[in-house]
């Protein structure tokens, strides 16, 4: 349980005085969540991002050429290791429905220099984040988790990748390139209405990340490190949409003992 614990062990035989040694332990506490229950307070919206009354952002609403963005522009997440969770939800168009979220830690100067990075991100195949890569010219270290639900098919006008798979999907990108799936995983079919967890732990190059408590993605990016940033999230919509809906976000970037 988080707190500081004390481990002692003794150790004793026939022919030796006992030995007795111990060490304290501190286990770090996650901060209570952004639950978007009433308030904004530190969080910008973009596009289409709305605070739902439910208690929720939705990023897009269920309608054609829909984008939308929110980030914390006031408090930023430190580079080195962190965890990160967050809820989503999504559909009610199972097999139809685009064309997907995401989480971005984007490194930006400050929130001037973020909302000119979110201003220039494509919508569609670059679910609100795309700004580099096949989707732009900008240069900012940036990590971003997508949950994305449409197959995108290169055809250079209005998609610009090819993803990896026709499944529904998450995965890691960098820097800005939603065309550039680094690491991912397919997942059931999400497009269920229903809230889905999402846990992503960095540990120096190493990814984790979790779906509902099951671990999809377990691997390491070699010379890659974690540079922070402002956190946020974006969804777009096109011809075909979803609902796109955010709660629930918990950083744990600093070990914090009670």
């Amino acid at each position: 349980s988080p707190g500081w614990h004390t481990v002692s062990v003794e150790i004793s035989g026939p022919d030796v005085a006992p030995a007795v040694d111990s060490v304290g332990i501190g286990v770090c506490a996650w901060a209570p969540p952004e639950d978007f229950d009433s308030t904004l307070t530190g969080w910008t919206p973009y596009g289409d991002a709305v605070l739902d009354p439910g208690g929720f952002i939705e990023l897009t609403g269920n309608a054609q050429n829909r984008a939308g963005q929110i980030f914390n522009t006031v408090d930023t997440v430190n580079p080195g290791d962190v965890g990160i969770r967050f809820s989503i939800q999504t559909g009610p168009n199972v097999g139809t429905g685009a064309d997907g979220f995401a989480l971005s830690v984007i490194n930006a100067s400050d929130p001037a220099d973020l909302a000119a990075i979110l201003a220039s991100a494509a919508n569609g195949g670059g679910l609100g984040y795309g700004f580099g890569g096949a989707y732009g010219s900008l240069v900012r270290d940036a990590l971003h988790v997508e949950i994305d639900t449409w197959q995108n098919i290169y055809n250079g006008n209005t998609e610009l990748h090819s993803d990896p798979t026709a499944d529904n999907h998450i995965a890691i990108t960098l820097d800005g390139d939603a065309g550039n799936h680094v690491l991912w995983a397919p997942v059931p079919d999400i497009e269920d209405m229903a809230w889905h967890e999402v846990l992503v732990d960095i540990e120096g190059e190493h990814i984790h990340l979790e779906l509902d408590g099951s671990p999809l993605i377990d691997d390491t990016l070699a010379g890659w490190s974690f540079r922070g940033g402002y956190i946020g999230f974006s969804g777009s919509t096109g011809y075909y949409s979803n609902f796109h809906r955010i709660d629930d976000l918990q950083v744990l970037d600093v070990c914090a003992v009670p």
